[in-house]
């Protein structure tokens, strides 16, 4: 086995983008802390609080079989790409509207 052979040790890489994907994840999870605040700004009431997080848990839940099964097939590189493109174009969507619907799509979907 000569020197050409041995890939390099990749761990600092492997460990940024699973913190990466940590972050996005805790999205989900801060919902609660916003939400006095998007009552305050946009003037939702109740249901309207939630649903946009109820959406995007839902959708969270479903996706998970299909991101493992592309995760089998493109590997999880590929995967954890996608899915970090879609959360942040999703978050870049939402951070220019205070529309309802676009809440839903942007953050629930």
């Amino acid at each position: 086995m000569n020197a050409e052979n041995v890939s390099k040790n990749h761990g600092w890489l492997v460990a940024c983008s699973g913190l990466g994907i940590n972050l996005a994840l805790g999205v989900l999870y801060t919902w609660s802390m916003f939400k006095p605040a998007i009552e305050k700004d946009f003037g939702w009431k109740g249901g309207q609080l939630n649903d946009p997080y109820a959406l995007c848990c839902l959708v969270f839940a479903f996706t998970m079989i299909f991101a493992g099964r592309c995760q089998d097939k493109l590997g999880p590189r590929v995967t954890a790409s996608v899915g970090g493109v879609l959360v942040g174009a999703g978050l870049a969507l939402i951070s220019t509207t205070n529309s309802y619907a676009t809440w839903l799509l942007g953050f629930g979907v």
